[in-house]
């Protein structure tokens, strides 16, 4: 029973197999093998255990990782590979074995960043005369950071330079019609009110503005 208990403890403490030489241990005991021997039985497959179960958490871990990179850099869930990579380095994880998964998850934040970059550029710069020209010069600056390439960022140039010009066409349309309408009825000049209004709907001054006037 000694020498069985001995030889089941006896491999390297990742190779014992835990189970079966646990079951060993009470017969020995029953057998008479010495308090020293089992104690020391124990104490080996204690160190077995938890070099085991350390190692089944960072086998574990590293696979959550892969499975966690494996995808397109611009569908990979960037928040849960940030936590699968702490969770691998707090099991011990090789540094050579995050290598990759790093490469990963950095080529992922540079795609899905300069994608929204992308994204919010195009929506910043729809609407030619609600166009909000310091959001969609900020969306320039951040596509522009972020590598979106030059022909997407020269065309939303362009529109904004005509969203500008329409802009400012509109606000000067309205403060003509505003000044030739904003007078006494019977001071109105009537053939100035006509070109003011002419003005303001050729500047796309909206009905409800020219409705007021």
């Amino acid at each position: 029973a000694q020498a069985a208990l001995q030889a089941a403890v006896a491999p390297a403490a990742l190779q014992v197999d835990v189970a079966a030489a646990e079951a060993l241990v009470a017969p020995a005991e029953a057998a008479g093998v010495p308090e020293a021997a089992v104690a020391a039985a124990r104490a080996a497959l204690e160190v077995a255990r938890q070099q085991q179960q350390q190692r089944r958490r960072r086998d574990e871990a590293l696979a959550a990782l892969l499975a966690a990179v494996a995808s397109d850099p611009l569908t990979i869930d960037v928040a849960a590979v940030t936590t699968a990579l702490r969770a691998a380095m707090q099991a011990s994880v090789e540094h050579v074995q995050l290598a990759e998964p790093l490469k990963k998850l950095e080529k992922a934040k540079v795609h899905q960043r300069r994608a929204n970059a992308s994204e919010a550029l195009r929506t910043a710069v729809l609407a030619e005369l609600e166009m909000d020209l310091a959001a969609a010069a900020a969306a320039v600056k951040e596509a522009e950071s972020a590598g979106v390439p030059a022909v997407e960022i020269e065309e939303a140039k362009s529109q904004m330079s005509v969203a500008e010009t329409a802009q400012q066409h509109r606000a000067e349309a309205l403060a003509a019609l505003e000044k030739a309408v904003g007078v006494p009825a019977l001071e109105v000049d009537l053939q100035a009110a006509e070109q003011a209004w002419t003005m303001a709907a050729q500047a796309n001054v909206s009905p409800q503005e020219l409705k007021n006037k």
